[in-house]
Parts: structure tokens; sequence; C-alpha cells
């Protein structure tokens, strides 16, 4: 039978595997989520997303138990589009 997903796994040592990241048949790629319902969607408690400049100057998104997006910048303001931004007091 043809599997209608592929599953990326590693294990611990001694460890049984485990799906880490899901390709599924309509293209969808979950990172710890083995049915993603997205393009690409990403399921940890913490942290989900982190976009790096170099070491230390980088910027993190989640989304919290209460669903509410968090954003955390190592700079000390968020520029949105044309330059308007949100700043730390």
């Amino acid at each position: 039978a043809r599997k209608s997903a592929i599953d990326f796994e590693t294990c611990d040592t001694g460890g049984a595997p485990v799906a880490r990241m899901t390709l599924n048949n309509n293209g969808y790629v979950g990172i710890g989520e083995t049915v993603p319902d997205t393009q690409l969607e990403v399921l940890k408690a913490t942290t989900q997303l982190k976009l790096s400049h170099s070491n230390g100057v980088d910027t993190t998104f989640g989304t919290d138990s209460n669903g509410y997006m968090t954003v955390t910048s190592s700079g000390s303001k968020i520029l949105i589009a044309d330059n308007d931004s949100i700043q730390a007091d």
C-alpha cells in the first residue's frame, strides 16, 4: 500500500522513532504536527519560529496557550511596513 504522507523521524538513543516533520499528500508540511492542515504548520508549546540575522540578533514568534501571538525581538523595536514601529519604553 502506498503511504499518503512522508514522515521524517528521529529517535533518542535506544528510543522509538518519533515523527518530527511530515509532508502530506496535499503538499502541506507539519513540523511537530503529523496532520498539517495548511501549507506550513509548526506545533510547539514554546517559540514556534525564530528568524536570525546573526548570532544573538534575532526575532522569535509564537502563539501562547490563549492563542495570543507573541513577537520577541533582540532589538529595541519592531518595524512594521513603511517604518511604522512598536517600540519598548
